[in-house]
């Protein structure tokens, strides 16, 4: 939509970014789920980054056992860790895809807020540029 009322000058990419904000609601619901997803985007970041322009680098994710439950969905603010969970959500959906789902339905509202807040962030700045 956003292509065509701009005539294609303006396309919005979200589904990976909106897919790192999901996983904010399953770091607080379920840790020990996001710990995998953590640990397997650690082990698969090397080969699924191949078709992305990323400089996430491994040696910098958080050492997960370092860290309480409390403090995960915080680390989702840290640069290297959103790009590894970005570049490899599509191993993390093979793995993990139907825990994901059932935890995000679980917890839908939620869910829909975190990604309201996330699209709001987003599409906000087009709005008061077609103000001006």
């Amino acid at each position: 939509m956003l292509a065509a009322a701009t005539g294609g000058t303006l396309h919005l990419k979200t589904a990976g970014t909106s897919y790192v904000e999901a996983l904010r609601v399953v770091a607080r619901a379920d840790p020990g789920l996001f710990r995998e997803v953590v640990a397997l985007a650690r082990e698969r970041y090397r080969s699924d980054r191949v078709s992305y322009h990323v400089s996430a680098e491994v040696n910098r994710l958080p050492d997960m056992t370092q860290l309480g439950d409390a403090q995960l969905a915080g680390l989702l603010d840290e640069p290297n860790l959103r790009q590894a969970l970005h570049v490899t959500y599509g191993s993390a959906l093979a793995s993990f895809g139907p825990q994901l789902l059932a935890t995000l339905d679980a917890h839908a509202e939620e869910y829909a807020d975190v990604l309201e807040r996330h699209l709001r962030r987003r599409l906000e700045p087009l709005a008061h540029a077609s103000e001006q």
